[in-house]
């Protein structure tokens, strides 16, 4: 029976790729120096060098651990970085061929972006179970020492479990001054490999973490997955940190985040509660009294985003340019 349920265990939320955004009527609530606001940035000054024959190169990197991809602009001489990650399909999915569009939606706007693996990649472990936020740490002051780059901090995109890794890194970190989650979790959960462990860890310890609970839910969210590739494990999720006292130890402290947040949801997330979530994390500042900026926007979609990309990048390089913009 333990050999069954660790199968289960391993198979049960293997993400699929975790994609991004849109498709239909977007909610948003915005909350500055603890007061919800309708959201309407105002743009601060922005002055990027855009040389008429600008030259986008990319190198790997593959040095103090890190697998990761870096995109510049050679001829920039003030560029702020961005580092990308994906959720749990793991791997580099922010490198791949079909997210060049993506990629070059930031780097047209004077963005570096350092598309990091964090698992599933050579070098780094193969499941995403335990895997240690100084690696992010590591990341970060690697892109910051790199020539033309500003020194003042890094923006971090994740999405999915990156959503929840980019929420807590940022927590950690100070060196975070903007954070876009989509569809993220506002909990850390028990992670994807056979253990029950966290899906993180900080100091050689296991960040703290709601574990799965073994329930009729969660074996017919597996029953669905394996005979009808169905995603849907909204209710395992809920059923985690339904126990107030787990709830609030796994909860990503993001009140201690000295970054500005922009959280996209779906509405219709079945995979989890996405936009329930979001709101847990918008109450817990506001409620926190949180002094920087922070804003979400719920879409009529599911837990794949990219059904309106369009829309998604609009407002997620609005959202940038008003909070990670450069300014000389």
């Amino acid at each position: 029976m333990r050999k069954n349920l660790k199968t289960v265990r391993s198979l049960l939320l293997v993400f699929i790729g975790v994609c991004l955004l849109v498709n239909g009527t977007v909610f948003v609530q915005a909350c500055k120096n603890g007061s919800f606001v309708e959201s309407k940035a105002t743009p601060k000054k922005c002055k990027i060098e855009r040389p008429k024959d600008k030259e986008i190169v990319s190198m790997e990197v593959r040095e103090k651990g890190l697998n990761a991809d870096f995109y510049y602009d050679k001829n920039a001489k003030c560029q702020k970085a961005i580092i990308v990650f994906g959720g749990s399909e793991g791997g580099k999915s922010w490198s791949k061929d079909d997210a060049k569009k993506n990629r070059m939606r930031f780097l047209s706007k004077g963005y570096a972006v350092l598309s990091l693996g964090y698992f599933a990649v050579e070098g780094l472990p193969n499941t995403l179970q335990c895997i240690p936020m100084e690696y992010f740490n590591t990341a970060i002051d690697w892109v910051l020492k790199q020539p033309g780059i500003d020194k003042k901090g890094v923006a971090v995109i994740g999405l999915s479990k990156g959503g929840e890794a980019s929420l807590l890194l940022a927590s950690l970190n100070p060196k975070v001054k903007a954070v876009v989650a989509l569809v993220p979790a506002s909990n850390v959960f028990q992670g994807l490999g056979e253990d029950v462990r966290s899906s993180w860890s900080y100091k050689g310890e296991d960040v703290p973490f709601a574990p799965f609970v073994m329930n009729d839910a969660y074996f017919e969210g597996y029953r669905k997955m394996n005979e009808e590739g169905i995603l849907e494990f909204k209710q395992v999720y809920k059923d985690a940190i339904a126990n107030p006292e787990i709830d609030e130890m796994s909860a990503i402290k993001v009140e201690k985040s000295k970054a500005d947040i922009l959280l996209i949801s779906g509405k219709n997330d079945v995979l989890w509660d996405s936009e329930g979530m979001c709101q847990k994390i918008m109450k817990r500042l506001n409620d926190k009294k949180y002094k920087r900026f922070y804003e979400h926007i719920s879409y009529e979609t599911g837990h794949n985003l990219y059904e309106n990309e369009e829309e998604l990048f609009s407002d997620i390089l609005s959202f940038l340019k008003s909070h990670y913009g450069c300014q000389n």
